[in-house]
């Protein structure tokens, strides 16, 4: 049986994971790169629900935080077409 995760570790798990660097990430989730790192780091002073919310929720589901611009390619999708 798999280990119930809360949101923070399942976060902080798929940031460790991801291919992203910290500050693509920073644009598509409006989160500042020094909070990531701390958060990567686990020595952040100040987690909050929402940066913690919207990073899990572009970590795993691809959500941004600007829902109204148009998507943008991934590092992946960039690189793989241009093979």
């Amino acid at each position: 049986m798999m280990p119930i995760m809360n949101l923070l570790q399942t976060t902080l798990r798929l940031l460790k994971e991801t291919g992203y660097k910290l500050p693509y990430i920073s644009k598509a989730t409006g989160i500042t790169i020094p909070w990531l790192a701390s958060f990567k780091r686990q020595n952040c002073k100040e987690y909050g629900v929402k940066k913690v919310q919207a990073l899990h929720d572009f970590l795993a589901h691809g959500i941004r935080a600007q829902k109204d611009q148009p998507a943008q390619e991934t590092p992946q999708e960039t690189a793989s077409a241009s093979q």
